[in-house]
């Protein structure tokens, strides 16, 4: 009888268990995608980013199984908030990811759940963007985009400077930038900024706006080309702050994303930036000479050109652009020209730091110099004796000489040209006309430009052989000037002969006749009655040969 309950009490002791175990388990429902908050970026020395989800437990009170949960791309781990829950409730679960520092591109991985007592995973997976330290000149905005800016080249054109090392005021300097789209998403409305930087003031002395820039706003999509950019400027000493000399060019690019690829992200912001550390030399005792202008007093013409026996007046401003101030007994300036007789010493006032005096220099130039370019070097030295010793240098050995130019055209005040023009050819509508030039040349040998004017409302300009004759000294040469008149009557043009600077000209008539067919050619120079007339004889005539015609026509022929 005995042996006969044992196996009834075990099942029945198996059953109670099972049902204990199931009345014991934890029964998650599915994770609601709505209630999960994920970072769509983070820094990539943030070094933690938390993901948040709804956990629901329709079962028993349960420990939480996490160990399935697993980054596969980055290096780091993950930690939970809570590892157990009560029965019949929702709780929020925050999931903490800690990475290490410095890593690119992506940190991806799974977040997955196990009950007590259950079997079911309850799973997700989540992808976070790693995006660079937040810098200085982007603010907030992230480069989500994968924008990047680069500072590819820095030259100095014009100047005493070293590119991409050190830079003096006055020079003119020419800035490279590449900006690349290397993301999976367009971008537009991409704006281009640039600065540079005071890192001793901690302001921004020059923007976009004070520069030349070839693109400030452009688009670029994930497969475009990279933009280049090209900065140029002139290092104005009046921009420079006194004392500093650390200085950095900061050049940045902010967009829009657009690009339905991207998801949420797909109207956000992304900005990228680069900078480069430049030193401008403002702390050497030296002086550089800055728009040097050379004009004619005597008769006015353009900058740095004059004639012989002219005054001219030589202007300049001398910038002291060291970080002390010098006094008037250790600046003198030399302007000097052999050729021209010029050799000027003036005496100039003190400067401070960052301050300029300006320079006049009034001189003659005579009246036998040649007609060409000479140079004018204008010298900065600090005593008055001039000897080499006592000029201006930078650490670099530069001399602070400096040359202008000035163009001196020499030549008679009176035309010493004669022009003729005669008629070779017949006038009239249709028909070239061809007019022989002839240039006699009383002055010096030189080279003359033939050039008809004053044309253009009765007649096309066919050609001119040559229209650059040299002719020289007491000499006629001749030049061949056809036209194609379109308008007949009593007509001018001129003849203009450009030589030295100087341009003489000669007015020419000619009379077009009209262009001439059968009657008109036979009977020129008839009035129209007398034409008329002619015109109904003819027609008489005319007729009257018709009809003899047909009359011989109609009469039998002969018999013989």
């Amino acid at each position: 009888m005995a042996s006969k309950k044992l196996p009834m009490f075990l099942g029945i002791l198996t059953s109670m268990l099972l049902a204990l175990t199931l009345v014991s388990a934890v029964s998650l429902d599915t994770i609601d995608p709505a209630s999960i908050t994920v970072p769509s970026s983070v820094l990539d020395n943030a070094g933690s980013f938390d993901i948040t989800f709804d956990l629901t437990n329709t079962g028993a009170t349960g420990t939480l199984d996490w160990s399935a949960s697993t980054l596969t791309q980055g290096t780091g781990s993950i930690s939970f908030s809570q590892d157990s829950i009560n029965a019949s409730v929702t709780d929020t679960i925050t999931a903490t990811v800690t990475f290490d520092a410095d890593q690119t591109g992506n940190i991806e991985g799974t977040i997955d759940v196990i009950g007590e007592g259950a079997s079911t995973h309850e799973n997700f997976t989540f992808s976070v963007s790693i995006t660079e330290t937040e810098d200085e000149f982007c603010g907030d905005i992230f480069n989500v985009a994968d924008l990047e800016v680069d500072i590819k080249d820095i030259n100095v054109e014009e100047g005493l400077g070293d590119d991409d090392d050190y830079w003096y005021p006055f020079d003119q300097v020419e800035i490279e930038v590449d900006v690349e789209n290397k993301g999976d998403w367009d971008v537009e409305d991409i704006e281009f900024e640039f600065c540079l930087y005071d890192l001793d003031e901690d302001e921004c002395i020059l923007d976009e706006g004070d520069v030349d820039v070839t693109d400030e706003e452009f688009d670029l999509d994930e497969d475009d080309d990279e933009k280049t950019i090209l900065i140029t400027f002139t290092v104005d000493p009046d921009d420079l702050n006194e004392g500093s000399n650390d200085y950095e060019i900061r050049v940045k690019a902010t967009g829009t994303i657009d690009d339905n690829d991207a998801g949420t992200l797909d109207g956000e912001e992304t900005c990228t930036s680069d900078s480069a550390d430049i030193e401008i030399r403002t702390n050497e005792e030296f002086f550089i000479i800055g728009n040097i202008v050379i004009t004619d007093v005597t008769e006015p013409n353009e900058d740095n050109m004059a004639s012989c026996g002219s005054e001219v007046l030589l202007t300049a401003d001398v910038w002291n652009i060291g970080d002390s101030k010098i006094d008037s007994d250790e600046i003198f300036v030399r302007v000097y020209n052999r050729d021209l007789g010029l050799d000027e010493v003036i005496d100039m006032d003190d400067i401070s730091s960052l301050d300029s005096e300006e320079l006049n220099v009034r001189f003659t130039i005579p009246e036998d110099t040649d007609s060409k370019y000479y140079g004018i070097e204008v010298s900065v030295y600090d005593d008055e004796d001039m000897r080499d010793k006592d000029i201006y240098e930078n650490s670099e050995d530069d001399e602070a000489v400096y040359n202008e130019f000035i163009q001196v055209i020499c030549g008679p005040s009176e035309p010493q040209v004669t022009i003729d023009a005669n008629l070779i050819s017949d006038a009239m509508i249709g028909e070239d006309l061809v007019v022989q030039v002839s240039v006699t040349n009383d002055g010096e040998t030189g080279s003359f430009l033939i050039n008809p004017t004053s044309y253009e409302a009765w007649a096309s300009l066919v050609d001119v052989s040559p229209a650059i004759v040299p002719i020289s000294e007491g000499t006629t040469e001749q030049s061949l000037v056809t036209f194609n008149p379109t308008t007949a009557g009593a007509q001018t043009f001129k003849i203009q002969v450009n030589y030295n600077g100087q341009v003489v000209e000669k007015t020419v008539s000619v009379n077009i006749a009209e262009k001439t067919g059968l009657l008109t050619g036979a009977f020129s120079g008839l009035g129209n009655t007398t034409l008329l007339v002619i015109a109904a004889v003819f027609l008489i005539l005319i007729v009257a040969v018709i009809i003899l015609i047909v009359k011989v026509a109609g009469s039998k022929p002969a018999e013989f």
